[in-house]
């Protein structure tokens, strides 16, 4: 792929109708502009000014209807920004997106799950911790009106609960959050009580028999 053709692409060609053509050029192997669109969402994102980021991801609301499987690769690009530290329009554009996704192509709705769970113990940068808004609400979209995704759900609460060795810090936020989840879906909320319960239990069961047993209250808050 030349560096040329990655220069041509700008935000002028990724209108709905630009993307969109895009798309279906790359379902007739013609895939260099698919790469240079990959390249432009990847560097906007990464960027500090991220304007063109947003513009491009509004107009990909609009052809969802095009995302197949082959289309993984933007996803994944989107799934990349921690949207969870940026501003409350870029975090709403991004739900706007994802919920138009997962309603037009239900195949990513595993994957919109994991990011939305993945990351629910992240805390800003003053180490405070933050209810990640909306990530709960995109699984609460998913259980209201998806709920055969709820088992997987609860599998990745459970699998992403924090490792013991991680921080306090991260305990505490992904506890709060899964607590938080439970509130927006009440039918869910005993089985957040029991996953915590669980992994608490299990972490103290595990520290008990380490060499350091003898400090595992500076690391738990059980």
């Amino acid at each position: 792929m030349s560096t040329v053709v990655l220069k041509k692409l700008t935000l002028a060609n990724c209108t709905p109708e630009g993307i969109a053509n895009i798309i279906k050029d790359k379902k007739k192997v013609k895939d260099l502009n698919y790469r240079a669109f990959l390249y432009l969402l990847k560097t906007s994102g990464s960027s500090e000014d991220k304007t063109t980021f947003l513009a491009i991801l509004r107009n990909l609301t609009f052809v969802v209807a095009l995302f197949d499987k082959d289309c993984e690769e933007v996803f994944n690009e989107i799934a990349n920004i921690e949207w969870e530290k940026q501003s409350e329009n870029f975090r709403m554009i991004v739900k706007q997106f994802l919920v138009s996704l997962i309603s037009s192509q239900p195949f990513y709705t595993n994957k919109v799950i994991d990011r939305a769970i993945k990351n629910l113990s992240l805390v800003d940068e003053t180490d405070e911790i933050v209810v990640h808004e909306t990530n709960l609400e995109l699984l609460q979209f998913v259980s209201e009106n998806m709920p055969t995704y709820m088992k997987f759900t609860q599998q990745k609460v459970l699998s992403n609960f924090p490792h013991k060795s991680r921080p306090l810090l991260d305990h505490q936020a992904y506890v709060t959050n899964i607590l938080k989840l439970g509130n927006l879906i009440p039918s869910y909320f005993n089985e957040i009580i029991m996953t915590i319960i669980e992994k608490l239990v299990k972490m103290d069961v595990d520290v008990s028999r380490s060499p350091f047993a003898a400090d595992k209250d500076e690391l738990f808050f059980i």
